[in-house]
């Protein structure tokens, strides 16, 4: 807005050289600087950094408060749990009764092979079935845990992008208002020329017309920062989102080349969360391969007798021990579909895993590709464009002086140079967001 510095005093020179008695000097050189530094907020006092939000208190805020992130850990601690008790034989059965007790009189005493039972049994599954069971769930529980640590990864991506939206709107918001206040100082004083004669009725309307755009232009951005505080407090909460942000951008550097992230995807927690599943997956085949195997269990009882025997005097207690074996003689309609049917299961995830890599190495290729293209425009408006910009304002102004160039083409010139600043502020942070996403994919904080 430098420029419109510039017009602002070549309009007040002219203005008042058409009313020296109306315009003194100094008041009219003080009221200039005085709406140009009302113009500018920097020239305001800058709010205090503690209760600035910063990218890292707000991704802090929001991994300490998600409750994914919690509910995923105790998903985990029950699996662990399942993975002990799933490992362990079922509980023996014990069976106590009465047997052969004589109906007629009731009388145990009086028949020989009356007795009380106790018995106890112990049920033993086909194989190492335990021992798998177990191992199925602790790969389960390492599942969950990986999901917890792509979902924290996740959310960190979320965050900063958040964040950098809304820093983007707040920029965007700053400069737009001071080209507000510039072009509203600017109608003040085409006003002041108009009505001395010395300027015309078109650069009024055409100021205030200019006037009306960024008004408007403002009104959408503060539409899209409120959209982006939202989505920045679905993470930190409304309180926090509503808090200023450190006027300078974060440093998300990317240390690594494209290649070697593409390499490390392969050890990406989404991609371990599926590594998991196939690993308790195929543990669920070696189950149902276990189950051709025959499953026993152990029966031991202890017979208890009242009564003596006529030629033996008092008669003994009676001991039964009996092993069960299950005999699996026609697998086709259990066994084998079982086996066909954890087979399925285990290629289902190997495809899930497929789906879940391709899709990382599909988004790394387009963070990479958006991150370089944007580093390029960055570069571009800040050594060229930029400086161009401001010197066409310049030309367009000294060709407005010498009576050259209309009052349109200032105008135009100093709207690109808005323009331009939105752009570099754009690309700076979409450029950021890029570096996120890569940061997310390469698996660092």
């Amino acid at each position: 807005m430098r420029s419109l510095r510039s017009l602002i005093m070549t309009l007040s020179s002219r203005v008042r050289n058409a009313h020296p008695r109306r315009w003194p000097l100094a008041p009219w050189r003080r009221a200039v600087a005085g709406a140009i530094l009302v113009a500018h907020p920097g020239a305001a006092a800058a709010a205090s950094d503690t209760y600035h939000l910063s990218l890292a208190e707000a991704e802090a805020i929001a991994l300490g408060d998600e409750p994914t992130l919690d509910r995923l850990r105790a998903e985990a601690e029950r699996l662990d749990a399942l993975a002990i008790a799933e490992a362990e034989l079922p509980d023996p059965k014990l069976s106590i009764g009465l047997m052969n007790l004589p109906v007629d009189e009731f009388r145990w005493s009086r028949e020989p092979m009356a007795q009380v039972k106790a018995g106890l049994s112990q049920a033993f599954p086909p194989g190492s079935t335990l021992t798998l069971r177990g191992q199925r769930m602790s790969s389960l529980a390492d599942a969950e845990r990986a999901d917890r640590e792509a979902t924290a990864l996740r959310l960190r991506r979320d965050v900063r992008l958040a964040w950098l939206e809304v820093h983007y709107g707040t920029q965007a918001e700053a400069v737009v208002a001071e080209a507000a206040h510039v072009f509203k100082s600017l109608i003040g004083f085409t006003e002041s020329a108009f009505s001395t004669g010395r300027g015309n009725q078109q650069d009024l309307i055409q100021a205030e017309l200019e006037l009306g755009f960024i008004r408007d232009r403002a009104t959408e951005i503060a539409a899209a920062l409120e959209a982006a505080r939202a989505d920045l407090g679905r993470w930190v909460g409304p309180a926090a989102a509503a808090r200023p942000l450190p006027p300078e951008l974060p440093d998300l550097s990317v240390p690594l080349p494209e290649a070697e992230v593409v390499a490390l995807l392969s050890t990406h927690p989404l991609v371990s969360v599926e590594d998991r599943r196939i690993s308790a997956h195929q543990t669920g085949i070696d189950i149902a391969e276990e189950q051709y195997k025959p499953a026993w269990s152990l029966d031991v009882s202890y017979g208890f007798r009242s009564g003596e025997d006529p030629l033996r005097g008092e008669r003994p207690d009676l001991v039964s021990v009996m092993a069960n074996l299950t005999l699996p003689l026609f697998p086709a309609d259990r066994q084998d579909q079982r086996l066909a049917a954890s087979k399925s299961v285990a290629a289902a995830a190997v495809f899930a895993r497929d789906t879940v890599l391709r899709d990382l190495r599909r988004e790394t290729e387009a963070a990479f590709a958006a991150w370089r293209r944007l580093r390029e425009r960055e570069a571009l408006f800040e050594d060229e464009l930029l400086g161009q910009s401001t010197a066409n304002v310049e030309a367009a102004l000294h060709a407005y002086q010498a009576d050259v160039a209309d009052f349109t083409t200032v105008i135009r010139a100093e709207l690109s140079t808005l323009e331009a600043r939105l752009s570099l502020a754009r690309i700076k942070v979409d450029r950021l967001k890029a570096a996120a996403r890569i940061l997310y994919l390469q698996g660092g904080a």
